[in-house]
């Protein structure tokens, strides 16, 4: 690409002036007025001003958007520097400091607690333009409580980013879309998830037409001690399916192994930094402006080149080695065309090639040359054309063999300990608002269907046969649903609604509303995480703003353990509540280490025409222990 000027190198906070140009965008940007803004020209990133509570802490500090300036395609959650792997002991930092050193701009974090300074440092270059540098420093200031270990937790639940994980310098340990479960109170399974590993790339959500992709390397992680030689520490990485942990211990242990076991946490028990010693952990963030792993590897591989073409290209492809190790995935450019490239120790591939309602495997031997595999086909998909100018929800049962469809699979395979883990958004069911905008055709596997159309409590269900042949276009005939109960006086809502506004989600907004439409739905209130945000713009372009009432509100979610919220304040709904565009998280007002009933009489005063919902108090065997505020009560 061109060459970035030195002048397009920014570090400042976040005005007026400056939003438009400056400030990352796309479905999960929150930052606002008074973020920090660093930019080189071609990548925009913002961390939080130290006043604006972000993510599992009570305050600030934090990288939250990661995006290609102008793009939309900000899909970026947030990370945490976590001493001890401590997630409830996060340190609150004192100083943000912005500054330019040689053809790079930077925004630098600082904070301490028992005894250590912790710096968190994020820089963009002209030289790597698509490459975000974080360095966190933790050093030995005074005496204070031990530092064993120290990690850094990348937030993807929900599948809002799918995680494919590697190890570049020794595959036998790469997992790809294949995750351990792990549980955090669990030692032994903490033990078992944790893999010798150095990259993990986060893959954007298909469905949110924003694409991206975050190749998050782990550079290094070094000891230092005043007078002696700097110490290279292995890394390990922990991949759950809502998290990515990456860490190591605070000094190499004694007979250790490659892969931190029993012996080596047990070490890990006696280790510290000494006063002047440090402990520095260094990563390379390198963003692609497409949801496809190939486009991160190929910046790391230097082995032969793989190309070729798919169809259909709405298809992936999943490249391991002769052992079944992952390398990487590939997902087509337009018209099919893919180029990957693989190792140079690798001599063999296992290729599969995954598309609606097919599989095919392919082993390729691989010399020192390039290898073009030409056309690779799936050609068991038919098409059949959508019924229009309707409102109603269509859903596809398999007859006599024929499987459920899965509409917006996005071919990953995605699974944690072997159960399938589905992108939130796949399902045998697809809206249709009847408005201008509604898909016209729909892919669907060769075979026999029972098709139903629904569209909410108040009306009939009418159902069609359909037969589907591959490589061929049917029209499903269906009669439209009617009125069978009259309500008068009474309104179809849901106060609690999620999109991919929400950090836990990729599903569109667009396709929220149209499902929303689909089933008759007349008030819808968005409720998102830590998020207030208005739908009326995506209800006004779906020419539904006199069928649907909005209204704006958040989901309080409690994520800080503090001393006032030692169990976290839970989950509420307010609503509504006013959408500021321009303030951090939409205008959210602070809420974490707020005692619950102090959160109540806050909305009582600011909101007094405004509705106080706890949600979920009670939840059997839940996975954070925040979900359920009763259940701390007894």
């Amino acid at each position: 690409g061109q060459a970035l000027a030195e002048t397009a190198l920014r570090a400042e906070q976040l005005t007026p002036d400056n939003w438009a140009k400056l400030r990352a965008q796309g479905p999960d940007a929150i930052a606002g007025m008074g973020d920090w803004a660093l930019s080189n020209g071609r990548l925009c990133a913002v961390v939080s001003d130290l006043d604006h509570e972000t993510g599992m802490t009570a305050f600030g500090g934090v990288l939250v958007d990661l995006a290609h300036c102008g793009a939309g395609n900000d899909q970026w959650l947030m990370s945490h520097l976590l001493p001890n792997m401590d997630t409830q002991a996060l340190t609150r930092p004192h100083t943000l400091r912005t500054g330019f050193g040689e053809r790079a701009a930077y925004i630098t974090v600082q904070g301490q607690q028992q005894g250590l300074r912790l710096e968190s440092r994020y820089q963009l270059g002209l030289d790597n333009p698509d490459t975000l540098t974080v360095v966190h420093t933790v050093t030995r200031v005074s005496e204070g409580g031990k530092l064993n270990t120290l990690a850094t937790m990348f937030l993807h639940p929900g599948r809002s980013l799918t995680p494919y994980a590697l190890n570049t310098a020794q595959r036998q340990y790469s997992l790809g879309f294949d995750w351990l479960q792990v549980d955090r109170s669990d030692q032994q399974v903490m033990l078992r998830a944790m893999q010798p590993g150095d990259l993990t790339v986060l893959m954007g959500a298909e469905a949110l037409l924003s694409p991206v992709s975050y190749g998050v390397k782990l550079d290094s992680i070094t000891r230092r001690s005043p007078g002696t030689d700097d110490q290279v520490i292995d890394s390990f990485v922990i991949t759950d399916s809502d998290y990515s942990l990456f860490g190591g211990l605070s000094a190499a242990p004694v007979a250790g192994a490659r892969k931190p076991g029993a012996w080596e946490l047990l070490q890990s028990r006696w280790m510290d930094l000494a006063t002047g010693d440090s402990l520095e952990m260094r990563f390379s963030i390198l963003v692609k402006p497409d949801t496809n792993v190939a486009r991160i590897t190929n910046q790391l591989y230097r082995g032969p080149v793989i190309s070729g073409r798919l169809q259909p290209s709405s298809s992936r492809l999943l490249l391991n080695d002769s052992v079944g190790k992952p390398l990487t995935t590939v997902t087509p450019r337009a018209g099919g065309h893919f180029s990957v490239s693989v190792p140079r120790d690798v001599s063999e591939v296992v290729a599969r090639h995954v598309t609606v309602g097919q599989s095919s495997e392919y082993r390729w031997q691989l010399e020192a040359s390039d290898l073009n595999v030409g056309v690779l086909k799936g050609s068991s998909a038919g098409r059949v054309q959508l019924p229009q100018g309707y409102a109603m929800r269509l859903t596809f049962k398999g007859v006599g063999g024929t499987p459920d469809p899965s509409f917006g699979d996005d071919f990953s395979g995605a699974n944690s300990a072997g159960k399938n883990w589905d992108n939130g958004v796949q399902s045998n069911s697809m809206a249709l608002a009847g408005t201008v905008g509604d898909p016209g055709e729909v892919q669907l596997p060769a075979g026999e269907y029972q098709v139903y159309a629904s569209r909410g409590l108040e009306f009939s269900v009418t159902t069609s046969n359909l037969m589907v042949a591959a490589g061929e276009t049917a029209e499903l005939v269906i009669d439209w649903p009617l009125r069978a109960l009259e309500t008068p006086g009474q309104v179809s809502a849901d106060l609690h609604v999620h999109s991919g506004i929400s950090f836990d989600s990729a599903m569109p907004l667009l396709e929220r509303v149209r499902s929303f439409a689909a089933m008759g739905a007349e008030i819808l209130v968005a409720t998102e995480h830590n998020r207030i945000y208005d739908y009326s713009d995506v209800v006004a372009d779906l020419g539904l703003s006199d069928q649907i009432t909005l209204l704006a509100g958040v989901e309080f979610t409690g994520m800080a353990y503090t001393e006032a919220t030692p169990t976290t304040n839970g989950h509420s709904n307010v609503f509504p509540l006013r959408y500021q565009p321009r303030e951090f998280s939409g205008g959210l007002p602070r809420h974490e280490g707020v005692r619950l009933r102090d959160l109540m009489q806050w909305t009582r005063e600011q909101s007094p025409d405004a509705l106080f919902q706890l949600n979920h108090p009670r939840v059997k065997d839940a996975p954070d222990p925040g979900l359920a505020y009763f259940d701390h009560l007894g």
